[in-house]
């Protein structure tokens, strides 16, 4: 017979900072040095993971209330040029952000994503070779706006607007700015119907 394992309770969303604060002490132990970058967004996030890793968030400009992540959210650049709205669900997004604002991400308010999706607003120039192609990054700021939803695995090119409300099908590569109330889908991305 297996040995049962006491499961954590749930701690409501205010307590969860005094709480490890309570476990973990000081911020000399390692553990300790978690609660440190977790204070500065008390009240404004819903970690769905403990396990996030916390390098990923903690430069990032501007986050607002109530913005949810889950294990494998991953920033690969740029967290400094990212702007995350309100109610914003990013699952297990990844943004490779630029490092300067022509590179930026913009998330606005009340926007989700599914599982597996990224926004890349850095690309690598096509015409050069070898060494050069490496090193020579081109950037284009990506807006997701107001209320769009982003479907399982779809990837967002750099140079493109999400209109509000839209909605970008599982799957779908991005590389044009899709208008308000549409839905979009498929490889390249194109028009399958507006939102009545």
């Amino acid at each position: 017979m297996k040995p049962v394992r006491n499961k954590q309770p749930d701690i409501p969303q205010k307590a969860f900072h005094n709480n490890l604060k309570d476990r973990y002490g000081t911020a000399s132990s390692l553990q300790g040095a978690i609660y440190r970058p977790l204070a500065r967004f008390k009240k404004k996030l819903i970690f769905l993971s403990c396990r996030l890793r916390l390098r990923y968030v903690h430069r990032i400009v501007k986050i607002g209330e109530q913005v949810t992540f889950s294990r494998g959210f991953k920033v690969f650049s740029g967290n400094e040029n990212i702007i995350i709205g309100n109610n914003v669900s990013l699952s297990d997004v990844l943004i490779n952000a630029g490092s300067t604002s022509e590179g930026s991400v913009i998330i606005e308010d009340n926007a989700f994503f599914g599982h597996k999706c990224m926004l890349l607003a850095r690309t690598h120039d096509y015409r050069r070779f070898g060494n050069e192609r490496i090193l020579a990054i081109k950037e284009k700021q990506i807006v997701i706006k107001q209320g769009a939803w982003i479907a399982t695995g779809a990837i967002i090119l750099g140079g493109v607007t999400v209109g509000r409300n839209a909605v970008v099908a599982a799957g779908a590569v991005v590389s044009k700015n899709i208008p308000t109330l549409t839905i979009f889908g498929g490889v390249p991305a194109k028009r399958i119907k507006k939102i009545d």
